[in-house]
C-alpha cells in the first residue's frame, strides 16, 4: 500500500512520511517486531489514565485473538527522533469477528448484516507528541485506510469520558453503552460507535500540509 504524504516528498511502500513523523503499516502475522513497542506505549497510557492496574497494563494492551490475525493491520507512528509517537490498529470483519465483538457481539449482529465493517481500535498517542495536527492527521489516515479496505462502515468503542472528543472526530452514532474491564478490577464505561465510511471521508487538509490548519483545531 502506498499512502499519500505531506511536506517531505518521499513515498515508500507501506509508509506515509512527513517531515516530523513516519507512519508505517505492518501486518503482525507477517512481522511481529513492531508490536512490542506498540504494547509498551498502549500499556503506559492505560496505566497513566487509571484504566488498568499498572501490573496488568502490558497484558491489557495485547489482544491474543486479533493481534496476529491476517485481517489486522497496525500503524506505528514514529518521530524523527526514533521515539514511537502513536499507534492505531484496524481489523477487517471476518468469521472470526473483530476485537470489538468480544464486548458488543449482540449489537454487532445487525450491523454486520448491513455493512462490510472494519474495527478501529487501540488508538494511542505518546504524551510527548500530543499535537492537535498529529492527531488529526492520524485519524485522516485511519479514514483513508477504511476506504482502502473497501469497508462500508467502521466501528470503534471508547471510554465515555472521551465522548465529546470522538463525536467531533467522527460522524456516527452511539449504538450501545456498557461497562467493561480490561483487568478485572477497573470498571470502564464505554460507548460503541458506528460510522458510515461515506460520512467520514479523509480530510485532505491533514493529509497534505496539515500543519497549516493546526490553528483551526479546537480540542
Amino acid at each position: 500500500m502506498t499512502v499519500s504524504h505531506t511536506r517531505t516528498q518521499v513515498i515508500v511502500k507501506n509508509h506515509f512520511i512527513e517531515s516530523d513523523f513516519e507512519y508505517q503499516l505492518c501486518k503482525p502475522y507477517q512481522d511481529s517486531r513492531t508490536l512490542s513497542s506498540v504494547w509498551q506505549l498502549v500499556a503506559a497510557n492505560l496505566a497513566a489514565n487509571g484504566d488498568v492496574l499498572p501490573q496488568d497494563a502490558f497484558a491489557a494492551a495485547q489482544c491474543s485473538d486479533f493481534d496476529f490475525s491476517i485481517h489486522t493491520s497496525v500503524i506505528s507512528i514514529r518521530h524523527t527522533s526514533g521515539r514511537l509517537a502513536g499507534t492505531f490498529s484496524l481489523t477487517l470483519d471476518s468469521d472470526s469477528g473483530m476485537p470489538v465483538t468480544q464486548h458488543f457481539d449482540r449489537e454487532l449482529k445487525f450491523i454486520r448484516r448491513k455493512y462490510r465493517v472494519i474495527n478501529g481500535w487501540r488508538f494511542s498517542m505518546s504524551p510527548l507528541f500530543q499535537s492537535a495536527v498529529l492527531r488529526q492527521r492520524s485519524f485522516a489516515l485511519f479514514k483513508q485506510l477504511v476506504r482502502l479496505n473497501d469497508a462500508d462502515a467502521f466501528v470503534i468503542y471508547y471510554n465515555k469520558r472521551l465522548d465529546a472528543y470522538y463525536q467531533r472526530l467522527f460522524s456516527g452514532r452511539v449504538m450501545s453503552s456498557k461497562t467493561i474491564s480490561f483487568d478485572g478490577h477497573n470498571a470502564l464505561p464505554v460507548n460503541l460507535m458506528l460510522c458510515a465510511a461515506s460520512d467520514n471521508p479523509p480530510d485532505p487538509r491533514y493529509m497534505h500540509d496539515g500543519a497549516k490548519y493546526e490553528k483551526d483545531l479546537v480540542f
